[in-house]
């Protein structure tokens, strides 16, 4: 068994705890960090299992939506133009 005198035992017990603590913050730090990276990752396309290629088929697939309900809107206001518009020659 080590002896300690008083005040080596007081500077151990001041100084363990603080030890104790960086590395606790410092393991907490690096996985914040790798934490950080992956989600930045997320940003970027990657070819196709990414956030950002995600986003990027939904934005597609919307536009091609909109394009056609455009088409579909003109088609049937040119069908409600043929249906209502007044025969001629009758």
């Amino acid at each position: 068994m080590i002896a300690l005198d008083a005040a080596t035992g007081t500077v151990l017990a001041a100084v363990i705890p603080v030890v104790i603590i960086q590395a606790v913050q410092l393991w907490q730090g690096r996985k914040v960090r790798q934490q950080t990276r992956q989600t930045a990752e997320q940003y970027k396309p990657n070819g196709g299992s990414s956030l950002r290629d995600a986003v990027d088929r939904v934005e597609t697939a919307v536009r091609r939506l909109h394009d056609r309900h455009d088409r579909l809107a003109e088609r049937i206001t040119l069908i409600e133009d043929h249906v209502t518009r007044p025969k001629e020659g009758r």
